[in-house]
C-alpha cells in the first residue's frame, strides 16, 4: 500500500497480501468452472516483444510517452510532499496520483473530480457511523461487504459511486487494526484533495507541439 513497515512487517504484509490473492483467484476459477466451463483453455495469442512495442511509443509528441513522463514527474512530487507532511496515512497522496492520472485532460480532470468526491462521501459514512457508535467486529465486516459491494457494482457504471464503496471498504478493514479513524479522516481527506489538485497540473507537463493547418490529425 506504500505504508513504511519494518522488514518484518513487510514480509507479513505480503504474505496476507498473497493469501488473500490465492482466495480471489480460487473464488474467480470455481465460478468459472461451474457458471461457464470453457471448451479448451487454448494457448496464448502470440503478441509482439516489449521493445518493439516501446520503439513505436519512443518520442515527445506520442500520447503515451507524455502520459508516463507526467506520471513520473508528479508521483515524485507526490511522494516528497507526503514525506514532508508525515501526515498519518500520508502515501494517500500518491497512491491516489497514480490510480487518477490519465493520458488525457479531459479524461484526467473527470477522474479527480469522481476520485474526490466519492472519496470524501465515503470518508463521510464512515465518520457518520463513528460518531453515532464505533461499530463492533460483525458491523465492520458488514461496512466491509458493503463497500466492496458497491465498488464492484458500480466500478463500470459510475466511477465515484465505485469509489465511495471502495473508500468505505478499505477504511473498514483499517478499522480492524486499531486504526483511529475519528483522528484520521480529516488526513485522508486532505490527502485525496491535495492529490487531486497535484493530478490537474499534469496536463500543463510536456505539453505537445501545436499541429499546423495542414497537418492532419489522425483519425
Amino acid at each position: 500500500m506504500g505504508s513504511p513497515q519494518s522488514p518484518e512487517g513487510s514480509v507479513a504484509s505480503a504474505l496476507l497480501v498473497g493469501l488473500g490473492g490465492l482466495i480471489q483467484v480460487a473464488a474467480f476459477l470455481l465460478a468459472r468452472l461451474v457458471l461457464r466451463r470453457p471448451k479448451s483453455w487454448g494457448i496464448a495469442r502470440v503478441t509482439p516483444g516489449p521493445l518493439v512495442r516501446l520503439r513505436g511509443h519512443w518520442n515527445t509528441q506520442d500520447d503515451m510517452f507524455r502520459h508516463g513522463v507526467r506520471l513520473a514527474v508528479i508521483f515524485t512530487a507526490a511522494t516528497v510532499l507526503a514525506q514532508w507532511l508525515k501526515w498519518p496515512h500520508q502515501y494517500w497522496i500518491p497512491m491516489t496520483v497514480a490510480w487518477v492520472t490519465l493520458p488525457n485532460a479531459v479524461g484526467t480532470a473527470s477522474r479527480v473530480l469522481a476520485r474526490v468526491g466519492g472519496t470524501l462521501i465515503g470518508l463521510a459514512f464512515i465518520a457518520v457511523i463513528f460518531l453515532i457508535r464505533p461499530p463492533g467486529y460483525v458491523e465492520i465486516a458488514l461496512m466491509a461487504g458493503l463497500g466492496a459491494l458497491i465498488a464492484i457494482v458500480c466500478l463500470s457504471a459510475n466511477y465515484a459511486v465505485a469509489v465511495a464503496g471502495v473508500t468505505i471498504y478499505v477504511i473498514a478493514l483499517f478499522t480492524f487494526l486499531g486504526d483511529p479513524v475519528l483522528e484520521t479522516v480529516g488526513y485522508r481527506a486532505l490527502d485525496t484533495v491535495i492529490a487531486g489538485l497535484l493530478v490537474l497540473v499534469a496536463p500543463f507537463i510536456l505539453r505537445p507541439a501545436p499541429r499546423s493547418a495542414a497537418q492532419p490529425s489522425p483519425s
